[in-house]
């Protein structure tokens, strides 16, 4: 397979987010709640996907202006930014268009891919941007580690500490979830409430006062000091 160059690859502006339809097996609700004691959990089944961060420097945004505008979705805070510049950080694709490449910043060397054909995985920065596209990728969320990669948990690096913290992943009938944990949950508590959910994949988010989530228009989980954020991802 011949991959193209990053300057032919690399993109100021990926356009208008648009939507990619993840194909989950069997059946199952839209949106089901399956949260534990301390941990905000909802899978979707079958959902197209929407990611509101299409460049560098993306528009920022609360939680309530993102519900207006979808009001019929699940919405979860995703990548994180750099708080002074608004700039996004780690690794960004958009419409199969990359606009943020590994080691652009210091931050993320690890993201969650949706491909073009609904199918989801993860990558490091050991695997090159090129190939990642070339292998289908639409979407990516990157902001810290890799928590769960293809079925086995992941050494606690401490990037999970006593903030709340989001997390996306998926299992492999191909569902996705979104989560956020509470104050203090503590890793290895984490990874206990969500063992039988047999997740393939689950990679950290921005958290601490980016962490929120909301659900046909209402507020599950808020902002801690109503803070905008640059990059949510959008369930339908």
């Amino acid at each position: 397979m011949q991959l193209l160059s990053l300057t032919t690859l690399k993109s100021r502006n990926t356009g208008g987010a648009t939507w990619v339809q993840v194909h989950s097996k069997g059946r199952g609700e839209k949106f089901q709640n399956i949260s534990t004691a301390n941990i905000k959990i909802y899978k979707a089944h079958n959902p197209q996907v929407l990611k509101t961060a299409t460049s560098k420097h993306p528009a920022l945004a609360i939680l309530p202006d993102v519900m207006a505008q979808y009001p019929d979705a699940l919405i979860m805070n995703a990548s994180g930014f750099n708080i002074k510049t608004g700039d996004i950080t780690g690794f960004q694709i958009n419409n199969g268009a990359l606009f943020t490449n590994w080691g652009e910043n210091k931050w993320a060397y690890e993201a969650f891919i949706i491909n073009k054909d609904g199918s989801m995985t993860t990558h490091d920065s050991s695997t090159p941007a090129s190939q990642i596209l070339a292998n289908g990728a639409e979407q990516s969320y990157s902001f810290g580690k890799i928590s769960i990669k293809k079925g086995k948990i992941q050494e606690n690096d401490g990037s999970v500490n006593w903030m709340i913290h989001s997390f996306i992943g998926n299992d492999k009938q191909n569902n996705l979830y979104l989560m956020i944990s509470e104050t203090n949950a503590g890793y290895e508590n984490i990874m206990d409430q969500i063992k039988n959910l047999n997740l393939a994949n689950l990679v950290l988010m921005d958290g601490g006062g980016s962490s929120q989530m909301g659900l046909n228009d209402q507020t599950i989980v808020p902002s801690q000091d109503n803070r905008q954020v640059g990059d949510f991802i959008v369930l339908k």
